[in-house]
């Protein structure tokens, strides 16, 4: 298993209870790099569509708990999205 593939594993077992106590579902995350910097992203959805604050309460939690279980070094960036309508569109 890969650095990335190993990052995206964790992060997503770690934030499994963080999601279910925010009623959102974690329905993928990714760790790339971009420029210079490494990127985690985690994209989240419930019925009905996310908020910002639902964003919020999920990436909060990461932060709180990665200094206790020492998963991540360096610079980390976390970030979320909310999808837009024309994201669906273009699935189906």
């Amino acid at each position: 298993m890969s650095k990335r593939e190993s990052y995206e594993l964790k992060t997503e077992e770690l934030l499994k209870p963080i999601a279910h106590a925010a009623n959102v579902e974690i329905y993928d995350v990714e760790y790339i790099k971009e420029g210079s910097d490494w990127y985690l992203r985690c994209y989240i959805d419930k019925e009905g569509g996310v908020t910002i604050d639902d964003c919020e309460k999920v990436s909060r939690g990461p932060f709180r708990r990665t200094g206790q279980g020492g998963l991540y070094r360096g610079r980390l960036y976390f970030g979320g999205k909310l999808p837009w309508p024309w994201e669906d569109a273009e699935k189906g």
